[in-house]
């Protein structure tokens, strides 16, 4: 039950452990700092009105953070074979804003869904 297992493996920066980019590129963030870009992006979107389809941006940000946990959690339990607490946390806060997205993309305010009709 140690962040600290977590945070040093090859997995805490995903990008290079998938050999997408070079370990130490500028595009190889860590868990960290992904999850500050999104929810940086989660917090600003009430805010960024003039954004179009914005509702679909966040609906897709909130599909790819839930498909991210799931996959991390996966990597936590049965690859590390270790519990975080704080990386638990914010995979359950993740669901929760897939599920408020989810809703907000439905209340039927999506002007894209009204310029199509």
């Amino acid at each position: 039950m140690s962040c600290t297992n977590v945070f040093t493996s090859s997995y805490s920066h995903i990008l290079s452990h998938w050999d997408i980019v070079p370990s130490g590129h500028v595009l190889d963030l860590s868990l960290a700092e992904a999850g500050f870009l999104l929810y940086t992006a989660y917090f600003l979107y009430p805010i960024l009105t003039f954004i179009p389809a914005r509702k679909t941006l966040l609906m897709a940000a909130a599909t790819a953070g839930t498909m991210f946990s799931f996959y991390l959690l996966y990597v936590l339990k049965f690859v590390l074979g270790d519990f975080c607490i704080v990386c638990t946390s914010f995979h359950v806060v993740n669901f929760i804003m897939f599920y408020l997205s989810w809703k907000e993309y439905k209340s039927g305010n999506n002007n894209v869904e009204k310029k199509l009709r």
